[in-house]
């Protein structure tokens, strides 16, 4: 799946205020495995969104979670 086809499917998912994070991109019927790249995208296309930065449960690191807060008027 291409880069485009790829910042379309993360944007529907944050449209459906579906909680986006790595972890759920991989399990999507079309995974996505550069997420944060993919959100970088999206800001530079003037879509707003906020990235939550939560502890692991697992080990001592982090992971983004990801929020549209504003969509870009070119939608």
């Amino acid at each position: 799946m291409n880069t485009e086809t790829q910042c379309r499917l993360v944007l529907s998912k944050l449209r459906n205020k579906e909680i986006v994070t790595q972890k759920a991109a991989n399990g999507w019927h079309y995974p996505v495995g550069r997420l944060a790249a993919r959100i970088k995208d999206l800001r530079i296309a003037g879509h707003h969104i906020h990235t939550q930065r939560v502890k692991n449960t697992h080990n001592n690191g982090r992971h983004g979670v990801y929020r549209l807060i504003k969509e870009a008027k070119n939608g």
